[in-house]
């Protein structure tokens, strides 16, 4: 990945709205560019800074874990947004506006229907194909100062095929290497374009406008499902649907109540995704 060439090839495909909002830090490779996002930040750097890596040696995903990255293959990038006036709560809006934004660009760009597993993973053809994991930062008296969304997508499978611990899960959006790096360019800037008109939408109004996009490619709905919360305490529950705050909500197996749900980890029962 030449980072220059990159950045032109970006520049390129997007509106000029986009080319005034983003800047680019464009790096052959990274431990984390959510890391190096959050760093630049913290120094400072106003929202609109995208860090891209070809690879990354210590992705993050999502509960504390790793993100297997380190193949050329896959894009993976970093966006500063500074949404100072939203409550903390619009976070996980904007995370569901990335996934939205991810299936949309990937269809855009030929690749196979892709659909959203809450509130942060992008499935096509039932494995995982891309992540994203998106963190905030707080003042002191807990308003919302800076959101680095990150997101991972295998454009290809690395050569050699994913590691063995994941190689039954993860999949990749084009089927060669050559069609991946074809479309990385464009994959990347029709992300930015739609991920800036939403998280506009969202400070104007409180809205992405694609809450409906993020229902409709929802993999859980009328699922059923074992709900796993922070505290690790784990309970089956059956998913009804994905309310306006893209909060996931379920009825409880044990007592019939129902409830949306703003965080934890969701395993599906039965069949494969």
């Amino acid at each position: 990945m030449n980072p220059s060439e990159t950045e032109t090839a970006v520049r390129s495909l997007l509106s000029a709205e986009s080319n005034r909002f983003y800047r680019f830090l464009i790096l052959e490779e990274t431990g984390s560019t959510n890391s190096t996002a959050a760093k630049a930040a913290g120094e400072g750097a106003a929202e609109g800074l995208v860090v891209v890596a070809g690879k990354q040696t210590a992705g993050k995903g999502s509960r504390g874990r790793s993100f297997f990255s380190a193949s050329p293959r896959g894009l993976y990038f970093s966006v500063v947004l500074r949404p100072e006036k939203l409550p903390p709560a619009s976070a996980v809006k904007i995370t569901a506006a990335a996934g939205v934004c991810v299936c949309t660009a990937l269809e855009r760009c030929g690749a196979a229907p892709s659909f959203i597993k809450w509130v942060n993973d992008v499935y096509m053809n039932g494995k995982k194909i891309c992540g994203i994991l998106t963190e905030g930062s707080f003042s002191a008296d807990g308003r919302l100062q800076t959101v680095v969304c990150g997101v991972g997508i295998n454009l290809a499978a690395p050569d050699g095929g994913f590691p063995a611990e994941i190689a039954d899960t993860a999949g990749a959006a084009f089927s060669s290497a050559a069609e991946a790096e074809r479309q990385r360019a464009a994959v990347l800037a029709t992300v930015l374009e739609s991920l800036r008109a939403q998280y506009f939408s969202l400070q104007r109004t409180g809205k992405t406008g694609s809450e409906e996009e993020y229902r409709r490619r929802s993999l859980l709905t009328g699922r059923t499902v074992t709900v796993t919360r922070q505290n690790g305490a784990a309970e089956t529950a059956t998913v009804t649907g994905i309310d306006g705050e893209c909060r996931l909500c379920v009825r409880w197996e044990s007592t019939g109540l129902e409830e949306a749900l703003i965080g934890g980890e969701v395993t599906l029962h039965g069949s494969r995704l």
